[in-house]
């Protein structure tokens, strides 16, 4: 690969801050693993860190950066997200964070789930098909915004040796101003390597800056800025204007034809923080390069159908024209070379609907349910937690209360609260007050697993012992398809823990917490189906073709531009810069026209 100038300058500088302003599709990934392996040469792999958004991202990396220099040279280098960073640097100081090392991390489902138990056991839960009344709500998000309910599952964490997925980042922070812990790792890694910078939070920044590495290098697009309900902030375009800091730009697009990088550079000029001025780099456009269109029709029905047509039109065999002679008709791409983007769910249904009715092959990606994402799954997942951590009241009661007859909130209360009293685990006490029925079946075969934990039997044996009794509780009450997910779980889990010597059932934990095991998935050959997906579920990947749903009027004044107007816009111009051939905006005439789509095409509304 022939690398740009300044692609060169953000691999070769030495300066200790470096922001790089890259562009989509401008390479980013290439200077960050060039970098990297350039680092590597002269560093051991412990001293280097890259820290990315998303654990496929990361995987990405490793590979890429294993290519590029020895086996030797990258051990010990870490790529990862600052989530899991802070999972595994908690597992090692874990007691200047006030926790067993066996804590268990919670991911955003289990917090829910902590949630509605605290609500439960306050009587602030709204029984389902009733009104609420004196004070009770329906859902965990209302419980949240409760400061009792707050304090009361802080209480349950900490009874329960648990930490939330986004406390861990305010957990290793924490630690960070530990002096022994926070000089040890200062000194650890040398240098730091950021992706995606635009999309850190207060939090992660003030992780960064209580790191203080020597060297910090951050690459990141400031117009793609779309995760403010996750907190993040500006900051990374203020370092980068600093004079603290060296700025190098990336404006060169190797991603999209011209008419397409022309869209980009027009929406990142409208922005209130202006995005680089892009240039195409693809060379040798041919002569049929099209013009970024729009589609539109008078109603809901005739735009869909528009839709669709253009939808199958981009997979009909067409004419190369080749010295003036016609070659055989192939299509120009496949189904898999077409992604649908929507700001909404319900948007890409009623697309997914209309495709469906037309014969076009396609998936929502919100219902693609891989084996770690069933009920069975996270089932199985709360019964190894318990077995790994035996205080972790909260993934037991998740787990006994999946079953029938169920165990009633007011009688484990009573269990974890005697546990409590006589400072013993919470499944020895579950074992001694709920010994008979499906419950005891259970919580023997939890014990069973911790024991096997304990002396160190193969984590694939202490699987076994939680999954053969789930499925013959499930097939106790004759459903086959659930005993079918749960074989599925443990054939994918043990295959996961025999992947590399010496993985844990702690170690599947985390990475099932921390979303890693996502990252396995990234090698799957993709189906030959188009797409649909909403455009935050889009960001960092790319497609031939790319159709934009919802480019109505928003019914707002243009100016001046709000906060939320102004991540639109930004989230625009991330579903936009997804394509690499064909960019189609799409919009129903009843709505009218996005103020945007005239801003990205330079035709006035």
């Amino acid at each position: 690969m022939n690398l740009h100038p300044t692609q060169l300058a953000a691999i070769a500088t030495d300066a200790p801050r470096v922001a790089v302003l890259a562009a989509p599709g401008s390479g980013k990934t290439a200077v960050l693993t060039r970098r990297a392996a350039r680092l590597l040469a002269d560093h051991h792999g412990s001293e280097v860190l890259l820290v990315t958004f998303t654990n496929a991202a990361a995987a990405e990396m490793r590979g890429r950066i294993a290519d590029l220099t020895s086996a030797r040279k990258a051990h010990g280098m870490r790529a990862s997200t600052l989530h899991s960073l802070a999972a595994r640097t908690l597992r090692e100081f874990a007691d200047k964070a006030g926790l067993n090392p066996r804590f268990s991390i919670y991911d955003e489902v289990d917090e829910d789930d902590i949630y509605l138990y605290a609500g439960a056991e306050m009587n602030l839960l709204c029984p389902p098909g009733e009104k609420p009344k004196g004070g009770q709500v329906k859902t965990a998000k209302g419980l949240r915004n409760k400061p009792e309910v707050r304090d009361r599952v802080r209480q349950l964490l900490r009874e329960a040796d648990a930490v939330t997925y986004d406390g861990l980042e305010e957990h290793l922070l924490r630690i960070l101003a530990d002096e022994g812990v926070g000089d040890g790792l200062r000194r650890r890694w040398r240098h730091v390597l950021v992706d995606e910078s635009q999309d850190l939070s207060e939090t992660q920044h003030a992780i960064l800056a209580a790191l203080n590495p020597p060297n910090l290098f951050m690459v990141g697009d400031g117009g793609q800025r779309i995760y403010s309900f996750r907190g993040a902030t500006g900051l990374f375009i203020e370092q980068a204007r600093s004079g603290d800091w060296r700025t190098i730009e990336m404006p060169v697009n190797w991603r999209s034809r011209g008419p397409i990088v022309e869209v980009a550079t027009r929406l990142g000029r409208a922005m209130r923080e202006p995005g680089l001025d892009q240039e195409a780099g693809r060379q040798g456009e041919p002569a049929w390069v099209e013009e970024v269109l729009e589609i539109t029709a008078p109603d809901r029905p005739g735009y869909l159908a528009a839709v669709v047509a253009d939808v199958r039109d981009a997979a009909q065999p067409v004419y190369v024209v080749d010295d003036g002679l016609p070659n055989a008709a192939e299509p120009l791409w496949s189904w898999r070379d077409c992604a649908i983007l929507a700001p909404t769910w319900h948007q890409l249904e009623e697309m997914s609907a209309a495709l469906a009715t037309a014969g076009v092959p396609h998936h929502l990606t919100r219902r693609t349910a891989g084996v770690w994402t069933t009920d069975e799954a996270r089932w199985a997942i709360n019964c190894l937690r318990a077995a790994v951590n035996p205080r972790d009241h909260a993934a037991m009661w998740t787990a006994l209360s999946t079953l029938r007859p169920r165990v009633r909130i007011g009688e484990w209360a009573a269990v974890r609260s005697a546990a409590i009293a006589a400072e013993i685990d919470v499944l020895n006490e579950a074992l001694l007050k709920l010994a008979q029925g499906p419950a005891g079946r259970l919580l023997n075969a939890i014990a069973a697993a911790h024991f096997a934990i304990t002396d160190g039997e193969p984590a694939a044996d202490a699987l076994g012992l939680v999954t053969t009794v789930l499925a013959e509780e499930c097939g106790d009450l004759h459903l086959v398809s659930r005993v079918q997910a749960v074989r599925a779980f443990e054939v994918a889990a043990i295959a996961w823990l025999t992947a590399e010597a010496g993985r844990t059932i702690a170690d599947l934990l985390d990475a099932f917490a921390t979303r890693e095991l996502d990252a396995e998935k990234a090698d799957e050959e993709e189906p030959d189906e188009v797409t649909l997906t909403t455009i935050h579920g889009a960001k960092g990947l790319e497609w031939p073709c790319v159709w934009v749903l919802g480019c109505e009027a928003s019914g707002r004044a243009a100016w001046p531009r709000s906060t939320e107007h102004e991540e639109e816009l930004r989230l625009f111009y991330v579903a936009c810069t997804r394509a690499k051939d064909r960019l189609r905006l799409c919009w129903a005439g009843h709505r009218g026209r996005s103020e945007f789509v005239a801003l990205a095409t330079g035709r006035p509304t």
